[in-house]
């Protein structure tokens, strides 16, 4: 019924209610809400819509939604800036399959210095006893011919001279021979180190390569 039109009796078409008096229809008009005097408080939701916690107020922030606070996300996760690549020193640290072949290539080295210092001392010790054993040597061979020459009368003669000397010089071949091997032996032993360090290291390289390489292909 229009507002201003009179319901002469019955019952009122709005509430249905059994009306004692004439009334209109304007009587039945919605009265605007009162507004509270106090403060409203406006919080966030879960859904990021800003809403009033005073009483009897409805949400704020617009429909289909609502507002959205800085820095969150419709789904009310606060948004942070992704961190900055991590430099190649740090995602060394970081790979565990460089780190495990970083770890064996060391142990392999550390497992070759070992070996190479047992081999020297080994040989070291077998080089001083062939010496000590040409120097017990020499001293029977010298004893031996002065004995000798002695029992012929010819312990002042220059050809015992001579024979000393010869011997002596025996000896020392001998001695300049252990050396040779030793110094030679010593030699091979360091230059196989070198290598097989090189070559551990040229592993390592590329382990780290690849390593780098699986960085660059998770960007």
């Amino acid at each position: 019924m229009p507002v201003g039109e009179i319901n002469t009796g019955g019952y009122d078409p709005v509430t249905n209610a059994s009306l004692g008096a004439i009334n209109t229809v304007a009587n039945f008009a919605p009265k605007p809400a009162a507004t509270s005097s106090r403060r409203r408080r406006t919080t966030t939701s879960k859904n990021g819509a800003g809403y009033s916690s005073g009483r009897g107020s409805g949400y704020s922030g617009g429909g289909g939604g609502g507002g959205y606070s800085v820095g969150a996300t419709k789904g009310g996760t606060v948004t942070t800036a992704a961190p900055p690549p991590m430099n190649p020193q740090q995602f060394l640290a970081k790979d565990s399959t460089y780190l495990n072949q970083q770890k064996a290539y060391q142990q392999a080295l550390a497992d070759y210095a070992a070996q190479y210092q047992a081999e020297i001392g080994k040989y070291g010790n077998e080089y001083n006893a062939s010496v000590d054993k040409v120097g017990q040597e020499r001293d029977t061979g010298l004893s031996g011919l002065k004995d000798d020459y002695a029992s012929r009368g010819m312990i002042t003669s220059g050809v015992y001279g001579d024979a000393v000397n010869k011997y002596n010089t025996d000896i020392d071949t001998k001695l300049a021979d252990l050396l040779r091997g030793k110094t030679a032996y010593e030699n091979d032993l360091s230059t196989s180190k070198t290598n097989f360090t090189k070559e551990q290291q040229a592993l390592l390289d590329k382990a780290k390569q690849d390593a780098l390489n699986r960085q660059l292909a998770g960007m």
